[in-house]
């Protein structure tokens, strides 16, 4: 049977839900999923057929958690199929220098953790007006 990891970081909670998401999308496909909030345990990869990691950008980077976690695993990760999901407010704004901006974290992290998923998509998060004065 087919056993996937969501392992996520979040900071605001919105990639969270996102990974909640995808773990329950991919259960009804018939997969066997677990769904891992990095910053609370450290799964080892080796034990999955196949890996998604999702993290937020926040002040120019991804929580230290997922990076820590991707560098630990990066050998595993190579041997199977994996995606990455950054979550990011600015990939609305369509802006060349913005999107520029998240290409640029978005490398840095993966040349920093030894890491190329298979699929990268970079998808907005939220922006929660009523938290905020």
């Amino acid at each position: 049977m087919t056993r996937i990891l969501v392992l996520y970081g979040t900071t605001e909670g919105q990639t969270g839900k996102i990974a909640e998401f995808l773990a329950g999308t991919t259960r009804a496909c018939g997969a066997v999923v677990d769904l891992v909030d990095a910053a609370a345990h450290s799964p080892d990869a080796d034990t999955y057929t196949a890996v998604v990691v999702a993290a937020s950008v926040h002040a120019g980077g991804y929580q230290r958690a997922v990076r820590q976690w991707v560098q630990a695993n990066a050998g595993a990760l190579r041997n199977r199929p994996t995606a990455f999901v950054s979550v990011c407010l600015g990939v609305l704004q369509h802006d060349p220098a913005v999107d520029r901006e998240l290409k640029t974290i978005l490398d840095r992290f993966l040349a920093a953790t030894g890491w190329q998923p298979g699929v990268t998509k970079i998808v907005a998060g939220s922006l929660p007006y009523t938290k905020y004065n």
